[in-house]
């Protein structure tokens, strides 16, 4: 989240007289910046592997609580709206009471609240939520909520203490233990209460910014009080049929050019600036099966790029993609033409947006996108069995003819019959970031993480 202000001296009122200018004009001495450091250069700051100068929990506390300027200059006079964060931990052990707060208190306005008009003290007044949820390999996990999407406004700066009815449809989070695909995600309501916030020893975690006189009692009669619904993602049955298509990529791309991919991605989302720009230049690219061993069901990860299946350098290239396939013409500088042919989305894994449905009914419950084309999975199955196999000593893998896991393989979707699947469960960070299950001749079962490592079961 932003850090509304950082470190500074109080602007001297005489020092912008005499130069005549205001103190939003930059730069002037002693103005409060926004700060704009990155993080990696603020731990460097204050942390220098030295015990007693280290900044702990409490140094940083207090940094971030009272370190902060009462006052800001804005030409017609000092004003104080005492504009320091107000954070406050929430550990909750109703799961609906503690959704419902982190949203209203994210939709909390500073500046509607304490009336800084007709210049807005705080640039960003709208803190986003913290959310932890409980993690296998740390113990918990944070998230930050970055945006929602909800029937009502969740917060009336005239009465926060008013806690509406509510429905949620859907949420926007970052996830800063992950890079690239799945650090950034929109999440069905249903989904994130059902398969994402988990208790951390029994009590739902977050912290959030309300306001300075916050009546508690006030606030958590109507809490309790208040109800909240939440909205599953549009069940589409093309989809589903595709994803349960067996065969070839040209088998397979044929059926999901039959779907319609407006009546499976929320409107909420396709509106969203930052994956519209991306979404309107992708086109489908491939679809993985995952068994995920904590809910017990299957879950496809459908992939859109942006980039064509070929690339050639030391040409003039132009591509024509077809319902099964890609044709490249190429004209190199001495006037030579060649074509080429491939079959879509068997060249390189890549993807810009990633979906996470159901493969059952065709049920939308995740989205990640990033702005550019990047390998995924980040691992791709034929390095796992090389991991695989150098980790039990070169054994070979064991060939199956066991119909559930063939479904649930990347490779038997295409026809083969290996038992090389993906699988999620509570070691993999993401449910966009499955891991490899590769079982050997002997039975030997390993599991490979996205990043290469692996345990041996």
């Amino acid at each position: 989240q932003t850090i509304r202000w950082m470190h500074g001296e109080v602007p001297d009122p005489q020092c912008c007289i005499d130069t005549n200018q205001h103190p939003w004009h930059f730069p002037c001495p002693g103005f409060y910046e926004e700060y704009t450091t990155a993080q990696v250069d603020l731990y460097n700051a204050y942390h220098d592997n030295v015990d007693y100068l280290d900044f702990d929990v409490y140094d940083m506390r207090n940094c971030i609580q009272s370190e902060k300027p009462t006052e800001k200059w804005y030409g017609a006079g000092l004003i104080d709206p005492s504009y320091a964060y107000n954070f406050s931990r929430k550990s909750i052990a109703d799961e609906d009471e503690a959704i419902r707060t982190f949203i209203h208190w994210f939709d909390f306005n500073v500046n509607d609240y304490y009336h800084t008009y007709p210049q807005p003290v705080v640039d960003n007044p709208n803190v986003p939520s913290l959310v932890a949820t409980a993690d296998a390999t740390n113990g918990y996990r944070w998230m930050t909520l970055r945006g929602f999407v909800t029937d009502v406004d969740p917060c009336d700066e005239s009465s926060v203490w008013t806690i509406p009815d509510l429905t949620v449809y859907g949420m926007w989070f970052n996830d800063p233990s992950i890079g690239g695909l799945g650090a950034n995600a929109y999440i069905t309501g249903e989904d994130f209460k059902e398969n994402v916030f988990n208790p951390i020893d029994d009590y739902y975690r977050s912290v959030t910014e309300p306001p300075t006189d916050l009546d508690v009692e006030l606030f958590n009669q109507n809490l309790e009080a208040s109800q909240i619904s939440y909205v599953r993602g549009k069940q589409v049955a093309e989809l589903s049929m595709a994803m349960a298509t067996m065969g070839d990529a040209q088998v397979r791309a044929a059926e999901f050019e039959k779907v319609n991919w407006e009546d499976v991605i929320p409107p909420d989302l396709r509106k969203a600036p930052d994956f519209k720009s991306i979404y309107e230049n992708c086109s489908f690219n491939d679809s993985l099966k995952v068994a995920d061993l904590e809910a017990g069901n299957i879950y496809e990860l459908v992939t859109f790029r942006q980039g064509t299946d070929f690339v050639l350098t030391g040409a003039s290239c132009t591509s024509m993609k077809g319902t099964d396939d890609v044709m490249w013409t190429c004209k190199y500088a001495d006037g030579t033409v060649k074509r080429f042919k491939f079959p879509i989305g068997t060249l390189y894994p890549a993807a810009s947006i990633v979906l996470l449905v159901d493969e059952e009914d065709g049920e939308f419950r995740q989205a990640t996108w990033v702005g550019e084309d990047e390998t995924y999975p980040p691992l791709t199955e034929d390095e796992a069995i090389r991991i695989a196999r150098k980790a039990v000593g070169k054994k070979q893998i064991k060939r199956i003819d066991d119909k559930k896991l063939i479904a649930i393989s990347r490779i038997d979707q295409r026809g083969g019959d290996t038992n090389v699947r993906l699988v999620f469960d509570d070691d993999c960070n993401s449910r966009f970031l499955p891991m490899y299950e590769v079982t050997m001749e002997d039975g030997t079962v390993v599991r490979i993480m996205q990043d290469g490592t692996y345990v041996i079961l």
